[in-house]
């Protein structure tokens, strides 16, 4: 998993880059927030990176990470695949009900162990989502086409 993880980071510093350049279409304002949210993804991508150069990264991790083996990757590539399925059904259902279809997905590749708290965690996220961005910031996050008429 030390490639996988250098790669994302490499990705993730990559991206950051250019979407910090998107932001420069925004007003002032309205730029700061995704700055903030792209200075923190930065700084977690440098961290995850440089951490995957220690000697001692591997050091006591169970299920075959650190290894060559390809079958340590079906569990991330699966989960990565879910999200971006998610994110380009967000267009036709909205983003809610995509949000729940992606967390029911993933939560035999997550190996939930906790039913309860997972399907709890889930509501409140996306409650957190709805009052912070729809109610606070008045950002209104996509009704799906489905929907519509």
């Amino acid at each position: 998993m030390k490639w996988v993880n250098r790669a994302l980071s490499i990705a993730l510093l990559a991206s950051v880059v250019l979407l910090w350049w998107q932001t420069d279409a925004f007003p002032a304002a309205a730029a700061t927030f995704p700055r903030v949210a792209l200075a923190v993804i930065a700084l977690l991508a440098a961290i995850l990176l440089a951490a995957s150069f220690s000697p001692t990264y591997t050091t006591g991790i169970e299920g075959g990470e650190g290894t060559g083996n390809a079958v340590t990757m079906l569990k991330p590539v699966t989960i990565f695949s879910f999200v971006l399925v998610s994110i380009y059904v967000i267009q036709f259902i909205g983003f809610f009900p995509a949000m729940l279809v992606v967390s029911a997905a993933l939560y035999i590749p997550l190996g939930v162990s906790r039913p309860t708290v997972y399907a709890l965690s889930v509501v409140l996220l996306l409650a957190a989502v709805y009052v912070i961005f729809v109610k606070l910031l008045g950002v209104p996050l996509s009704g799906g086409r489905l929907w519509q008429n």
